[in-house]
């Protein structure tokens, strides 16, 4: 099946990446110089920020791709899939904003994170509607996890 990929979306997906990695940090930087409710606060934004951010980016590379076929997204998983994005990247902001880590906290919070990004992965791709339906390999998909999670840790 020939496929290509729309530039100008595959572009706008990597500044979505870049400009949500930034104001992630930006309400990093705010939440470790913040106390009480006002931390949590910009632990809860910056993990939204995050979380979202990764998710459009996978989203936005999703719609970049064209096939000779029409493709559909289910909307109920399409939405869900943003929820272990955003989970991840709060757990990873609360990591941060504890006053000592170890090595064992973020080796936790990396895999915690890795798991995270490819269970946003695989729901976003189970949303799409395609028939025959995709088709994994299981090596292949436990590749992928092995490298989500080292990658993050």
């Amino acid at each position: 099946m020939n496929q290509e990929w729309q530039s100008s979306l595959v572009i706008l997906s990597l500044v979505i990446a870049v400009l949500g990695s930034y104001v992630a940090l930006m309400h990093m930087d705010r939440m470790t110089v913040s106390k009480g409710k006002s931390a949590l606060v910009w632990m809860l934004l910056g993990g939204l920020t995050l979380g979202v951010s990764i998710w459009a980016m996978h989203f936005v590379g999703m719609l970049a791709l064209r096939l000779p076929i029409e493709l559909m997204y289910d909307a109920q998983l399409t939405l869900l899939s943003v929820l272990p994005a955003f989970l991840a990247s709060v757990l990873g902001f609360q990591l941060i904003r504890r006053p000592r880590l170890n090595a064992g906290k973020l080796i936790f919070g990396g895999a915690a994170m890795g798991l995270g990004i490819v269970s946003m992965h695989y729901i976003g791709m189970s949303a799409l509607m395609l028939s025959p339906p995709l088709r994994y390999n299981p090596a292949i998909v436990v590749i992928s996890v092995g490298i989500a999670v080292v990658v993050a840790i």
